[in-house]
């Protein structure tokens, strides 16, 4: 138990470290508009492609579609784009999917 505390622990640091050290440096270098442009779109883009490999999972060779998390991303994008609400977009998905894996 102790060890995979230290690899938590271990893990925890290096992780620090690297952000600290590339803080670091993008705060010493002037990017150009093209690098900064680039870097805008990185998060929308990370967070696509976790919420897509949640709704198309792969299985024995073939690509199937979660219908609970297809349908909780729907309403918490709609709700999203309704209320600009984060906490509420976050709750409405969540039930919605709790709701449907309950009753499918």
């Amino acid at each position: 138990m102790i060890q995979q505390w230290l690899l938590i622990i271990g893990l925890a640091i290096s992780t620090y470290i690297s952000r600290l050290i590339g803080l670091e440096a993008m705060a010493r270098i002037k990017a150009s508009p093209l690098v900064e442009l680039y870097f805008r779109y990185i998060p929308a883009s990370m967070i696509t492609a976790l919420i897509v490999v949640q709704i198309m999972s792969p299985e024995n060779g073939h690509t199937y579609i979660s219908i609970p998390v297809l349908i909780a991303s729907i309403v918490g994008i709609l709700t999203m784009l309704k209320s600009k609400s984060l906490l509420l977009s976050l709750v409405t998905g969540i039930l919605s999917g709790m709701g449907v894996r309950y009753f499918l």
